[in-house]
């Protein structure tokens, strides 16, 4: 039997099996296929060996050699299934990081656009440098300086500043006027 246990260490470390977090205690394995093999038969006994049991020496190194690969192909199957939930996980981690700066970009360029830091025409050309480098150019964003005219908030103004004979709201491009001519109206005094 010792001779056995050391053949069937090596025969072990022939096939290189990975078995994860598993210990292999070859005694343990040996103990669970001697006992099922032990077990009483109703075949007579064995000439050859002269033993009760009914096995030969041939019979038992192949039936141990069986339970051998059984054990370590249920082994490798495991570990097989463990590598491919451990791949699932990741790969669900990784899109929910993605979907994460998508709302977390979407949510800046918004936040600056409204108070004017980007305009909305380059709004897109900030979302392609914030998706190539996001911890770099999130503090340029965050450091731009807040423009009023360019707000998205819509103001009231006055009818002789823009023109309008009825007054009211005034768009986008009336403020963005508004602000270039005041701008001239303070280079020029």
């Amino acid at each position: 039997m010792k001779g056995l246990k050391e053949r069937i260490k090596a025969k072990l470390a022939e096939l290189k099996v990975e078995f994860g977090d598993k210990e292999t205690d070859v005694d343990t394995m040996l103990a669970e296929i001697e006992a099922e093999t032990t077990r009483p038969t109703t075949t007579t006994p064995s000439t050859s060996t002269g033993t009760a049991t009914g096995i030969t020496a041939e019979d038992f190194e192949r039936i141990v050699s069986q339970a051998v690969d059984a054990k370590t192909r249920g082994l490798y199957e495991e570990a097989e299934a463990n590598k491919k939930a451990r791949e699932a996980a990741e790969a669900a981690s990784a899109e929910l990081q993605k979907r994460k700066r998508e709302e977390e970009i979407a949510k800046l360029l918004e936040d600056a656009e409204a108070d004017g830091r980007i305009p909305s025409e380059k709004k897109d050309e900030w979302k392609a440098r914030l998706e190539a480098g996001f911890d770099v150019v999130k503090p340029i964003v965050d450091g731009l300086a807040k423009n009023p005219a360019l707000t998205r908030e819509t103001k009231k103004v006055e009818t002789s500043t823009t023109g309008n004979s009825g007054g009211g709201v005034a768009s986008y491009r009336d403020l963005r006027a508004q602000a270039a001519a005041e701008l001239k109206g303070n280079r020029e005094s």
